[in-house]
């Protein structure tokens, strides 16, 4: 796998490299000096591992502010929303891409990974010897990256299992994050990939909370305790972050958005859509022009 000098300021890395994203499983893309513009906001199907070595951005992570700097390390998951605020002219970092069939890979040698303490907050900090074991890492990615044969995908996730296990040794080797006596973090990882394969067959949170086998009350309690923020907060916001990026599309009708997400109407969808960010859609269109 080639370096890739990134020279299209117009359009985010991870969205110009959608395709080989795809293709390859893994991608990992040096030399980035851009960010989701300002007022954009940003999600796609990929993982996304933000290693920051020079400069700084501002970021905002599903509405809560995240600064990057050197030696920090952002992990960014599927359908997670980031808007960009402010970055310094020396900002520099490596993005690490992997496609949802490669992180499922990874998902099943570590379903342990802690990865509702990134989904709160993504970022953190490495010392200098941690950072360069990471970088290390990144060199054996890069070489596995490039081999071919029917044992390449595996071979990457279990180098991307390496990395994670490190990072979760890096981040909560001083705290009791990765306890979970309840299965309270369990449960919140099965409804939220529930909720990415299902948010067009219902935003109801009584189908989330049959889909875990748990009554909606109880479900519903476990949800907010552990992540402090609703069930049904997590499905507006999951919709929401879909809407936004449906309405970007000139080519889609409002009635297609709403009939893609699910709605039974238009004006239930508009409803929805005002509630959640303020505005109709057809206004959301008009700032976007």
């Amino acid at each position: 796998m080639k370096k890739k000098q990134l020279t299209n300021e117009g359009l985010h890395p991870v969205m110009a490299h959608a395709e080989e994203i795809e293709r390859n499983g893994v991608l990992v893309i040096d030399n980035v000096t851009s960010v989701p513009g300002k007022n954009e906001i940003f999600a796609t199907p990929n993982l996304i591992v933000v290693i920051c070595h020079e400069g700084s951005a501002r970021n905002l992570y599903d509405s809560m502010p995240v600064l990057m700097g050197p030696h920090d390390i952002a992990v960014i998951y599927p359908q997670h929303t980031v808007q960009n605020c402010d970055k310094t002219p020396d900002y520099q970092a490596t993005l690490i891409c992997v496609s949802p069939r490669v992180l499922e890979e990874v998902r099943y040698l570590s379903p342990r990974h802690y990865q509702l303490e990134y989904m709160k907050l993504p970022g953190c900090h490495l010392d200098a010897q941690h950072y360069e074991t990471v970088l290390d890492c990144l060199k054996v990615l890069r070489a596995v990256c490039q081999t071919q044969g029917a044992n390449r995908e595996p071979l990457m996730a279990k180098m991307l299992d390496v990395m994670s296990l490190l990072l979760d040794n890096y981040r909560f080797r001083d705290s009791d994050a990765q306890a979970d006596p309840t299965g309270s973090k369990e449960l919140f990882y099965q409804f939220y990939d529930d909720l990415v394969h299902h948010y067009q067959e219902s935003h109801e949170v009584n189908f989330y909370a049959q889909r875990c086998g748990l009554t909606p009350k109880y479900f519903a309690s476990v949800i907010k305790g552990e992540t402090g923020v609703t069930a049904s907060t997590w499905i507006s916001r999951y919709l929401a972050t879909q809407a936004k990026t449906l309405l970007r599309n000139p080519a889609l009708e409002v009635k297609e958005v709403c009939d893609t997400l699910g709605f039974p109407c238009q004006s239930s969808f508009s409803r929805f859509f005002k509630h959640v960010t303020g505005m109709s859609p057809s206004d959301f269109r008009r700032l976007r022009e």
